[in-house]
């Protein structure tokens, strides 16, 4: 409802730029997206990478979303143009197209054509921090000889609002990634994959439970229908990463009980991806996974303890923890084994193809 409003208040304060809402509201059709001409993801390209649509100058999408780190920025947590901490690490954007709930906490189905607006003009916390500046902005890009000549291409004369967002998100719809060692063990290259990597593809598939939560191709999709309010798409879970005094989490990182004020739902952030983690590091909702090998201690714990700073605390014995976070009894070997294959759901080719980099000169 908040991203609703926000869009629903661009669109009527700056209805010069011809801001049609339930357009610019309605996610394309499948049949659309396949149809979305190379124009519009090459303008969406350079918009992706325009740095003048942040307050200070020295913030884009492809700033938060790095190609070289997997579409993320690799910080702990994502630090905005006034460098104003965010609660939340900042979400790959790789296969973003296949989801459909595009932020860690929230639940409701959202498009990216009206997601953007969150980051471009948000202020609780400040990302871009455009709110202000944006149509000056837009007016100077109109001005840009690579602009004319993008445009000129989709025979439109100017930018507005509605063309940036179909734009940036018919770009980010080709960010797509399938061509890692193990989509080429799937194909038939048993080579592939390192024998440790195949040992680990045994215990993730057949030993353990991870499929329960990372199922599906994308490695975020629950294999049971955990609730009928979440269906089998995404799911949203205590992994028992802390567990504060009475149940709590980290103030101001507290999951969907964020959005509900439900304390069955303190902890609660939907499931990620796990491909591409070679890139996308740190981890957790809250970066406060430094490693992988972090992480599979935490996980073959059942859990993680704090035993230092402010967040003391046994998460195993959260109250809100997912039935299926429990010990693993994993040795040493069989740790190294997971972790092998892991990295094999990792694809190189995403982070050094020219088609997704930065098309702008820099010093």
């Amino acid at each position: 409802m908040r991203q609703r409003w926000i869009v629903l208040f661009i669109c009527w304060s700056i209805s010069l730029l011809s801001c049609e809402t339930d357009d610019f509201l309605q996610e394309p059709s499948l049949s659309q997206r396949d149809s979305i001409s190379d124009a519009w993801i090459e303008l969406g390209r350079h918009l992706f990478y325009d740095r003048r649509l942040s307050l200070n100058n020295d913030r884009s999408c492809g700033i938060c979303h790095e190609q070289a780190k997997g579409f993320t920025d690799g910080f702990v947590r994502a630090v905005g143009t006034t460098e104003a901490i965010h609660p939340r690490n900042t979400i790959s954007l790789i296969n973003v197209n296949t989801r459909l709930s595009l932020g860690w906490i929230e639940q409701q189905q959202s498009h990216l054509e009206s997601q953007l607006l969150i980051p471009l003009l948000g202020s609780q916390p400040v990302e871009m921090g455009a709110s202000e500046i944006l149509l000056s902005r837009l007016s100077d890009m109109n001005s840009d000889e690579t602009y004319q000549y993008l445009l000129q291409d989709l025979n439109l004369t100017q930018l507005t609002i509605d063309h940036l967002s179909k734009a940036i998100a018919s770009f980010e719809r080709t960010i797509l990634s399938h061509q890692s060692p193990y989509d080429q063990y799937l194909d038939g290259q048993v080579e592939a994959l390192s024998a440790a990597a195949k040992r680990g593809l045994i215990l993730f598939t057949e030993v353990l439970p991870c499929q329960n939560c990372h199922g599906g191709k994308e490695f975020d999709q629950p294999s049971v229908d955990v609730s009928s309010q979440y269906g089998q798409r995404h799911a949203w879970y205590n992994t028992g990463l802390y567990h504060i005094g009475d149940g709590r989490y980290p103030e101001g990182r507290e999951g969907v009980y964020e959005l509900t004020g439900l304390m069955s739902d303190i902890g609660l952030y939907r499931v990620p991806t796990l491909r591409n983690l070679a890139f996308t590091g740190p981890y957790y909702h809250d970066g406060s996974g430094a490693s992988i090998e972090d992480v599979l201690i935490n996980y073959n714990a059942g859990g993680r303890v704090t035993i230092s700073g402010p967040y003391v605390g046994d998460g195993r014995q959260h109250p809100n923890k997912h039935r299926f976070i429990r010990p693993l009894g994993l040795s040493n070997e069989e740790l190294k084994d997971l972790k092998a294959f892991l990295m094999a759901l990792s694809d190189e080719s995403i982070v050094n193809q020219a088609r997704l980099s930065d098309p702008w000169p820099r010093d």
